[in-house]
């Protein structure tokens, strides 16, 4: 299956700054497409975020995004990805310092996605054995 990305301009508001929407075909635990933020830096890198859905979305779901289980998970996920992530507040973000590298942003982007398909995919697993 060949992902299709779709790019919008995201308007400066109080949320977000001003950057780029890329809306993936992956869909998350409720059926929603997948989104992630990238703006450019004043240091011509590239911010990329998930706009910290992911993790509200953990507590969207009745389960607590300060979980230590789910933080030891994180921190493996953050310490395998090929890239630096950092959490910021619920925010997951990764700077790619030379954004115009396209081998960076394509690793960056990819590292990204599978870091917020990991976690809902524990969310499901997490509500799943809450069910049995």
């Amino acid at each position: 299956m060949e992902a299709r990305y779709i790019i919008f301009d995201v308007d400066d508001n109080a949320d977000v700054k001003e950057g780029w929407e890329i809306r993936t075909d992956f869909l998350n635990h409720c059926n929603d497409c997948i989104s992630i933020y990238a703006k450019n830096t004043h240091d011509n890198a590239v911010e990329l975020s998930d706009g910290g859905e992911t993790l509200n979305e953990v507590e969207m779901s009745g389960l607590d995004s300060h979980d230590p289980q789910l933080r030891k998970y994180l921190d493996l996920e953050l310490r395998c990805a090929p890239v630096i992530m950092e959490l910021k507040g619920d925010e997951i973000i990764i700077v790619v310092a030379d954004g115009h590298d396209r081998t960076k942003s394509s690793l960056a982007f990819s590292a990204m996605l599978k870091v917020i398909i990991s976690i809902n995919a524990w969310i499901h697993v997490k509500r799943m054995t809450q069910v049995l």
